[in-house]
């Protein structure tokens, strides 16, 4: 063969030897790949056995919805707290009442926020356990993201927090609504 062609078995072939060696570590390769995929697929869209009292959401998911909801309607700002108005248990309803594809979405959803303290504002405390600052300062992040997935998340979130808290009897009545959004008798000509 002349100097200068091209040599027509690849390099990699000419070294390559299959052995009984070579053939155990290719499968334990193989085996260590297939399991972290499992784990990443479960830690992501896996469906997990619903909390105690719980409809859809594992008892992690609700941690962090409560969480969430307490970082939008804290008792601090607000007369009735997210706690009170009993939103996490109305996200959970809402979830269990979804499509089943959008309902696992939303739960991936909870799960990203969980885990996003570490890329958004550089703490490797979950989000469920942050205090009640850092937390807004996460969602803040995701409200304000370059990345559309995340301001949309962000989105749906506010959603789903602003349904239950403000379906909620004891907030429709700190705003001045009576129970069954019926409004006040009013004079003729006023503008309610």
């Amino acid at each position: 063969m002349p100097p200068n062609s091209p040599d027509p078995v690849p390099s990699v072939a000419r070294g390559f030897h299959l052995d009984r060696r070579t053939f155990f570590k290719g499968a334990a390769w193989t085996a260590a790949t297939t399991a972290s995929g499992g784990l990443l697929y479960r830690a992501c869209f896996g469906s997990g056995v619903p909390g105690p009292g719980l409809v859809a959401f594992t008892a992690a998911e609700f941690l962090t919805a409560t969480a969430v909801a307490d970082a939008l309607f804290p008792k601090s700002q607000f007369a009735v707290s997210a706690e009170e108005a009993d939103v996490p248990r109305y996200m959970d309803r809402y979830v269990h009442e979804m499509p089943r594809a959008k309902g696992k979405l939303f739960k991936l959803l909870l799960r990203s926020i969980e885990y996003s303290p570490a890329f958004t504002i550089d703490s490797l405390t979950r989000f469920s356990r942050l205090p009640l600052s850092p937390r807004q300062a996460v969602l803040e992040h995701w409200e304000k993201s370059r990345v559309y997935a995340q301001r949309m998340g962000h989105q749906a979130l506010i959603f789903t927090c602003a349904s239950g808290y403000f379906e909620n009897d004891a907030v429709l009545q700190t705003m001045g609504w009576s129970i069954g959004c019926t409004p006040p008798p009013r004079q003729p000509g006023a503008i309610l």
